[in-house]
């Protein structure tokens, strides 16, 4: 990479795959999936699986892969600064799933859970570059050739009645999450989540409104960080992770 010429990299990540070398390729078909002479595989030589979720979608969860990544990038680009633009996991809907069960997305919690677990040792521990994390995505969307049955958002979209949307429980574990990091969180104010209807669609729900203005805030206060940064040069590596540091055990958040 040449020196100075990018400001950041960003990576999507969402699963790993076991490599392993091919040494001979069809000449006559050159693709881009076989030019670079490795096969990707699930399983590794003992049989064993890169992780979860096969059954349900179309990501299986290797959270460690994320840290192995940032990683790479780190001892390989001179820690350039990263932003993770996208990260997340789908459930696969045919049309026959109730909303009900869908909203009851406890695999989406444990994965955001793990990754951002592996997130915070590859910034604390290794010394990363992290400045943002963007989960995939906020709300159920039209996915490549999977169209509307790969639901990845945190929000689930009625694309029959009016797209209607209605917060999933990864959205009430994500709001605790992120008020916890910047020491936000109360007693009562995590109670009254719990007493959401969470039938409701967005636009019934006062609390929308006020995680809305939450979630600004919290990225005016990054961005006035990151500023703060570019002026005091010195202390970039311990003034960055001011927010990070602060996280408490994620597994504590359900």
């Amino acid at each position: 990479m040449l020196k100075n010429s990018s400001d950041f990299v960003g990576i999507n990540y969402y699963t790993a795959r076991f490599a392993t070398h091919i040494p001979e390729i069809d000449p006559a078909k050159p693709r881009f999936k076989t030019d670079h002479h490795v096969e990707w595989k699930l399983t590794n030589h003992s049989g064993h699986i890169i992780g979860p979720g096969d059954e349900r979608g179309l990501i299986l969860s290797h959270p460690e892969g994320l840290r192995k990544v940032l990683n790479y990038i780190k001892d390989r680009y001179n820690n350039i600064p990263v932003y993770i633009k996208e990260n997340g996991i789908n459930d696969n809907d045919d049309g026959t799933k109730p909303r009900e069960e869908i909203l009851k997305d406890t695999f989406r919690i444990e994965y955001h859970d793990t990754h951002i677990q592996q997130l915070h040792k590859a910034i604390v521990e290794d010394g990363c570059d992290v400045r943002g994390y963007y989960a995939w995505s906020m709300m159920d969307n039209f996915e490549w050739e999977h169209g509307y049955t790969a639901r990845f958002g945190l929000y689930y979209v009625d694309f029959v009645n009016g797209l209607k949307r209605y917060p999933k429980d990864s959205v009430k574990w994500f709001k605790r999450f992120l008020k916890r990091s910047i020491g936000q969180a109360k007693e009562e104010e995590v109670k009254e989540m719990l007493r959401v209807d969470w039938n409701k669609t967005l636009h019934e729900q006062v609390s929308f409104g006020e995680s809305s203005r939450f979630f600004v805030s919290f990225m005016a206060t990054n961005q006035s960080k990151r500023e703060e940064e570019n002026r005091c040069s010195s202390d970039l590596f311990y003034g960055r992770f001011d927010v990070l540091k602060k996280i408490e055990d994620s597994s504590s958040f359900y």
